[in-house]
């Protein structure tokens, strides 16, 4: 309640104060000093006492003329039009003081221009004066009127007042309640700011609390009622909680305490408090004032809210009055989507695409200090008194072309949306990246076109990119691992006594031929032991056992069968031979081809090791020449920017040298057939660098590709090999970070090839191995969090590539598993062993098994005979029982009968 009649009553406080003398060339003091509407736009200038007024539509035919200030002595607080006045309407209110009086006034000024000879005309169609006395200056004085330019509302710390903006009548109030002691000399309220609708007025100001011996935000619904020329506070509503500030900040004028208020046509208000990086969104109706929503970022000290505005009935405008980085302002307006979010804005400005007006001739960048907006246009006066006007465009285009007019206006006008992007409604807000999986190559901004499926396309894309463009490419290879067995003993008696699966397996398999000779001697013994049958061919045995016996290596010539077996071991020895010879062959692995003497034709006389060395670790210096070679090995990097609208002119490359840098010369440019994708190549001065690419533009890049080349050197036992190796990195459905880090790091890799006799020499090759870490590749996390108006944001895209070398290397080393020696040696032991394993063999079959088999056949043999000499004796007496029986027969038979 007590908020309500702090209100409804305004008073006179007498605190003294010396002559008010303001500095004439802020802009921002005391209140607004910049309106528009759709048909003028009025400036006021203190420092040249003028008033300068500019006739719509706003192009480059639009026409300004001054008006000067009714006396040499005002000083202009604040100046207010309406924003549905009409052509038949052309006059604005101004509020004031006089300096030298302390008067404060308020007055009416027509204009009319004449296109017959560009001329301007003018009037003072009324002023009006406040005298009381004494007279003071006050630091807070507001004015506002209504949208239709019917009536204005007035107040300071001392009265109020409705004026008749047709008739010139003014309806003054001047507040009498005073504070007890000791703040008695102190309003109870201060207006700080207002907005005006139709039927009611909200102001915003600071009330003092009695809990507190403070002030806190509050606004007051006032209404209006023209047919009675009457004002009436009607409710009033705490902003914030919990907040004050203290009296002398209050009563005395201090930008940072400035507030700011506009009202859509729905009655819903806006309430800037940059003081607390507050904007509330509240809602009047009758009765009341509502908050609906708060937008705060309290203590973060940015000055959010320090002007506010509706552009239409859902989408507002803020000014963050300390928060850019960028080269424009110091300033930022954010533009939210109510409907959307009343947290993450839609967008920005100024953008990549909207830039700012140049102040590189500044010592400091100018701030904003006010957004208006009307009929979807907005306006912006920033601190250097230059306004920025933003048409609307239609959709396919963003506004973003800038017409300067007369030093100090700045009308963006629209442009068709680049590649990559798209806007498929009208508004002044920049053109957004076209989704992953479509593109825009430019033919049209409305609409992007879907991407081939087998293509790269991500977000932003500008046209289809063929994956063969930014395939990964690396000539290093995986060192080869020792193979499971690198004894030569176990891979000689491994490969001569196995016989694969496979056709070649078999055919190269030496126990398979052995035992092919195995059958053929087996059928030889068959032959021998038929030939035993045939007497006539007794002299044909002797002879094979003749030659036989010669071949026998087993038994020392005495048996022939001996030499059966010894073809066997002849075979399978010869193989072992031709086995170690092309075995001995296989190495080093660089100069060898497929095995094809073995089943495993991956099979090498190679083992491998390998390992990791300091190179601070001193080397010797048969090693010394292959590392100085590698450091003197000259690197080319090339950079693939892919799916982007950068070219060549966008592209500098430097050297960061702590907190200085060196320019690098591009050595070569290269764009792809698909014109989006191109390539930057510089040649290092050094193996360890700082390489930062910029990129100056508004265009997103999809993805980029680092590759890094150095040609191949050496002599005969020193070889560095050629470097070729590119990376491609991206992130899905995102486009590059605008402030990439990648850190490329370089490994020694030294390979040892050791002789293959003692005579041969050792060979060194060297080459370098990329590893790749990411530090910061996309920001997709600050999109998320902060907003995605944050993509269009910065104007420059810069990607660092550190190149170090790590602290160690990898030595490789490459040794045959079997020398020649070695080679003949274990030969000549195999070829013994098999002859010693089958005479050992062949001694058993003698000792033990030709007994047994001699002494069964010897059984056999006397059993048969046996049977040879019973069977004649039997057979003689048969034949005599025979003749017996038949002798007899006729003796007893009778005669018949």
């Amino acid at each position: 309640m007590f908020l309500y009649f702090s209100c409804l009553f305004l008073f006179y406080h007498p605190l003294l104060t010396d002559q008010f003398s303001p500095d004439l060339n802020d802009y921002d003091a005391y209140g607004v000093k910049l309106v528009g509407n759709e048909h003028s736009l009025i400036f006021v200038n203190n420092a040249l006492k003028f008033f300068a007024i500019g006739f719509g539509p706003y192009s480059k035919d639009t026409t300004f003329c001054t008006v000067p200030f009714f006396s040499a002595t005002d000083y202009v607080y604040s100046i207010a039009a309406g924003k549905k006045q009409n052509a038949s309407q052309p006059y604005f209110v101004h509020i004031g003081e006089d300096i030298v009086s302390g008067n404060q006034n308020v007055g009416v000024i027509g204009y009319y221009i004449s296109l017959s000879n560009n001329t301007c005309t003018y009037a003072y169609l009324n002023i009006q004066n406040f005298s009381y006395s004494p007279s003071y200056h006050q630091d807070y004085y507001i004015i506002g009127v209504d949208p239709l330019g019917l009536i204005a509302y007035g107040a300071t710390s001392i009265f109020s007042f409705l004026y008749n903006l047709n008739t010139y009548e003014i309806k003054i109030q001047k507040q009498n309640i005073v504070l007890p002691p000791p703040v008695s000399s102190y309003p109870i309220f201060i207006p700080y700011a207002i907005g005006m609708s139709e039927h009611f007025a909200v102001v915003a100001g600071y009330a003092f609390v009695f809990e507190l011996n403070e002030y806190a935000p509050v606004a007051c619904l006032i209404d209006l009622d023209l047919l009675t020329f009457n004002f009436t506070l009607i409710s009033n509503v705490s902003l914030i909680n919990d907040v004050a500030i203290p009296v002398t900040s209050a009563v005395t004028y201090t930008l940072q305490y400035d507030m700011a208020v506009d009202i859509n046509e729905q009655n819903q208000i806006l309430i800037g408090i940059p003081l607390f990086d507050t904007v509330v969104l509240l809602s009047a109706n009758t009765t009341d004032l509502i908050i609906l929503n708060t937008i705060s970022r309290y203590n973060s000290y940015i000055g959010l809210g320090k002007s506010v505005a509706w552009i239409d009935n859902t989408t507002v405008a803020i000014i963050v009055y300390s928060l850019a980085d960028s080269p424009w302002s110091s300033s930022t307006v954010y533009v939210y989507d109510i409907e959307y979010s009343f947290t993450l804005p839609i967008f920005a400005f100024p953008n990549n695409q909207q830039i700012g007006i140049s102040s590189s001739y500044l010592p400091v960048n100018p701030s904003f200090l006010l957004v208006r907006s009307w009929s979807s246009y907005m306006l912006v006066f920033d601190s250097m008194g230059r306004i920025l006007i933003i048409h609307p465009s239609p959709p396919g285009y963003y506004s973003g072309s800038i017409l300067n007019l007369y030093g100090i206006i700045n009308v963006y006008s629209s442009v068709s949306c680049p590649a990559g992007t798209f806007k498929n409604s009208s508004g002044i807000g920049p053109c957004t990246v076209c989704p992953e999986g479509r593109k825009n190559q430019g033919d049209t901004g409305i609409q992007c076109d879907w991407c081939q499926k087998t293509s790269f396309c991500p977000l932003g894309s500008v046209n289809d990119v063929n994956y063969s463009i930014i395939e990964n490419i690396n000539n290093s290879q995986a060192y080869p691992k020792s193979p499971d067995n690198s004894i030569f003993d176990d891979i000689l008696i491994q490969n001569m006594f196995s016989i694969g699966s496979t056709n070649h397996c078999i055919v190269v398999s030496p126990l398979f031929w052995t035992s092919i000779i195995i059958v053929l001697s087996i059928l030889i013994l068959i032959i021998m032991g038929t030939l035993t049958f045939f007497p006539t061919k007794h002299k044909h045995r002797i002879l094979i056992k003749t030659i036989f016996k010669q071949l026998d290596l087993v038994g020392e010539g005495e048996l022939w069968i001996g030499g059966l077996i010894s073809l066997g071991i002849i075979v399978l020895v010869s193989f072992a031979y031709w086995f170690s010879n092309y075995y001995l062959k296989q190495y080093p692995i660089e100069k060898s081809s497929d095995s094809t003497f073995a089943c495993d034709t991956s099979i090498r006389n190679a083992k491998f090791s390998t390992g990791l060395q300091l190179l601070s670790i001193p080397r010797s210096d048969e090693q010394e020449p292959i590392f100085d070679m590698l450091d003197k090995q000259e690197f080319t990097m090339s950079v693939d920017f892919v799916n982007t609208l950068y070219k060549y002119m966008n592209v500098t490359v430097q050297q960061n040298i702590g907190s200085s840098f060196v320019k690098l010369n591009i050595s070569n440019y290269l764009v792809q057939n698909d014109n989006a994708t191109f390539r930057v190549s510089v040649v290092l001065p050094f193996h360890q660098i700082n390489v930062q690419f910029n990129l100056t533009g508004p265009y997103s890049i999809g993805g980029v590709r680092i590759c890094l080349s150095g040609p191949s050197d050496g002599s005969d036992s020193y070889i560095i090999q050629q470097l070729n190796f590119c990376k491609f990195f991206y992130t899905p459905n995102q486009t590059l970070a605008y402030s990439s880090s990648i850190d490329l790091q370089l490994t020694k890799v030294i390979n040892e090839t050791e002789g293959l006799s003692d005579s041969d020499k050792t060979l060194y090759s060297g080459l370098w191995v990329p590893t790749f870490i990411i530090n910061t590749l996309s920001d997709q996390l600050l999109y998320s969090q902060h907003g995605e108006y944050l993509r269009y944001f910065s104007t420059q895209t810069t990607l660092l590539v550190t190149v170090s070398e790590t602290q160690f290397y990898i030595q490789n080393t490459q040794s045959p598993i079997a020398r020649l020696s070695e080679v003949i040696f274990h030969n000549l032991l195999f070829t013994i062993v098999c002859l010693e394993i089958f005479g050992l063999i062949f001694l058993i079959i003698k000792l033990l098994f030709v007994p047994i088999v001699m002494k069964l056949l010897l059984k056999i043999q006397h059993k048969h005979n046996t049977r040879r000499i019973s069977r004649p004796m039997n057979d003689v007496k048969s034949e005599k029982k025979d003749t017996v029986e038949l002798e007899t027969i006729p003796t007893n038979s009778s005669p018949p009968v």
